[in-house]
């Protein structure tokens, strides 16, 4: 049976199967899709395995390549029309970190498994039924983390200072028009002109978006697919060494994945893709939580990302859910063949999940968390969508109106949010470890003081 399967979908990718035979084999081969790639959400209510580690101190495993000098020429890409290297594959040492993965964390004999409420133990829940094609790598993969930029520069701050031992290279597009299509000017280019972390330039490929799509203005969603598949078709040209096995990420600026999860993609193989990542959400700070995790269809290796999806990488995230809009994109770029044909020339496990849950988030949603002069600012830099569009509403950009908003947790319709208020010392996946370090950076982040201001 198994060949018999082989054989048809061989004779159909060459175009033997025609007529009425051919329609009916594509709806058939859009159902598999479903079953294999868009499969259901699973819950966070089973007993799923975890990965867990323990590190003992950190250092920067990953250095740039020595030709690269610590200065603002090193990251230039497409300004300078320079390329970028990736590092050379790091190597853990065992009494550096320990890892392992579990099924039941309380009946294991390992420390890492048994100790993760210690310091410097932690898990992320994998949210699989089987885990036994799941090994450790001889070499850790290299991960590729893309996103274009607006103006969440703490956002950018936290990341970079988190996590630059972990990531091999951070593909920051920056565009001199908003989403919504006005000129705007580079705020991350003049503060990099100005040093602004230039302790980590040697993994920063900056990349300049000096276009708008035309039509882009009316059509928001146009906008937003062209500037989300920019890292892709733009970016990735300038990294000259990427192997099949990298790993590629596509998140927002306000998006941020735990260390556990970019650990356990780093030093892990033989789990499907794509992936995504359970995040804590919160809204205009940390201290306002929404019950419910914000999940994001985010990963997948270089060979997927280039085979299925074309280096479209505002495709990967529309693979998150179904839709007719989202199964429109993917039907129009050809997705659900080209994953056919990838699971079976690769022999790649195709199944989109997730990492992460409840009791072990896979990072942190921070949305809308800025001050209320940089709410204002996005509220204003909008697509053309999402409507209604509060950026268009002259009151809704008053200072003081975003104050009480997020002072009283409400949204631009003025109704509560839903979220919840916690703080640091109640909630153990508050905020990153490098918010939670430095506390008086971050303060309008971790303590709503526009409660007083509004009473």
């Amino acid at each position: 049976m198994l060949k018999f399967f082989r054989m048809s979908l061989l004779r159909f990718c060459r175009g033997k199967i025609r007529g009425k035979r051919r329609s009916i084999a594509i709806v058939i081969l859009i159902l598999l899709i479903v079953i294999l790639m868009l499969k259901p959400d699973m819950t966070s209510t089973r007993n799923y395995p975890k990965f867990c580690m323990c590190q003992k101190h950190r250092t920067n495993h990953s250095r740039g390549p020595q030709s690269q000098k610590n200065s603002y020429e090193s990251i230039a890409g497409s300004i300078k029309g320079l390329s970028y290297t990736l590092p050379e594959y790091m190597e853990y040492k065992e009494d550096d970190l320990e890892t392992c993965l579990v099924t039941n964390a309380e009946s294991s004999k390992s420390n890492c498994a048994a100790s993760t409420e210690k310091e410097g133990c932690s898990c992320v829940t994998l949210n699989l039924e089987d885990i036994s094609t799941i090994k450790k790598r001889k070499k850790p993969r290299r991960l590729i983390y893309a996103f274009d930029f607006n103006h969440e520069i703490d956002m950018l701050d936290t990341l970079l200072n988190d996590e630059h031992d972990i990531i091999d290279v951070f593909l920051i597009v920056e565009s001199n028009y908003s989403r919504h299509g006005d000129v705007k000017p580079l705020h991350l280019l003049k503060q990099l002109h100005e040093g602004w972390n230039s302790q980590h330039f040697h993994k920063i490929l900056y990349v300049l978006q000096d276009d708008f799509p035309d039509g882009g203005r009316a059509d928001g969603d146009l906008a937003e697919h062209y500037n989300q598949a920019y890292p892709g078709t733009h970016g990735f040209k300038y990294i000259t060494n990427m192997a099949s096995d990298d790993i590629v990420i596509i998140i927002d600026a306000d998006e941020m994945i735990s260390r556990e999860a970019l650990m356990f993609i780093k030093l892990y193989e033989g789990y499907p893709e794509p992936f995504g990542f359970n995040m804590r959400w919160s809204q205009y700070g940390y201290f306002w939580k929404n019950p419910k995790m914000w999940d994001i269809m985010a990963g997948c290796s270089v060979n997927m990302m280039d085979y299925v999806f074309s280096n479209d990488t505002h495709l990967l995230r529309l693979s998150k859910s179904i839709s007719p809009t989202r199964l429109l994109y993917h039907w129009q770029a050809g997705t659900f063949m080209k994953v056919l044909k990838y699971r079976y020339y690769y022999g790649n496990w195709v199944q989109r999940w997730y990492i992460g849950d409840h009791h072990h988030l896979a990072g942190w949603h921070c949305s809308w968390c800025f001050n209320p002069e940089g709410i204002r600012t996005k509220l204003v830099s909008a697509i053309n969508g999402d409507y209604p569009r509060w950026g268009d509403y002259p009151e809704k950009l008053k200072l003081d109106y975003i104050k009480t908003l997020i002072a009283k947790g409400y949204w631009f319709n003025d109704k509560p949010l839903g979220a919840i208020s916690t703080d640091l010392h109640t909630d153990k996946q508050f905020a990153p470890n490098y918010v939670l370090g430095n506390q008086k950076k971050f303060e309008y982040l971790i303590k709503n003081n526009y409660v007083k201001e509004t009473l």
